[in-house]
């Protein structure tokens, strides 16, 4: 197997396994996740988030790397949410749609550009 082949299948193992559990996801120094929860609605189930810019400078590019979780606990699928220009102070609040199938989700990393 060549070494790229080996570099993305370990990037893709570091991405769907995330932390361990109890471990807070990595993230950019300066921004806060407020809150992250599942929600169901009539179209369907979303992820949704708020996450604060605590630093003095504006971030051009913020994401949100996460892991949906089927109802056995495997990772099936990663997905992001991400935004530009998140001033200092400002509060950037995300939704990501879902099948109605992941029982839960992970936050695997907050970072920026």
């Amino acid at each position: 197997m060549t070494m790229w082949k080996l570099g993305v299948l370990l990037l893709l193992e570091i991405f769907f396994l995330g932390c361990r559990a109890g471990d807070p996801a990595p993230r950019a120094p300066g921004l806060k996740v407020l809150e992250a929860a599942m929600t169901s609605a009539e179209l369907g189930a979303a992820i949704r988030g708020a996450i604060r810019n605590d630093s003095l400078q504006p971030f051009a590019y913020v994401e949100v790397d996460i892991t949906l979780i089927d109802p056995s606990g495997r990772p099936i699928a990663p997905t992001v949410a991400s935004m530009e220009d998140l001033k200092p102070g400002a509060v950037w609040c995300w939704t990501v749609p879902c099948c109605d199938n992941i029982a839960d989700f992970k936050i695997v990393r907050v970072w920026t550009r």
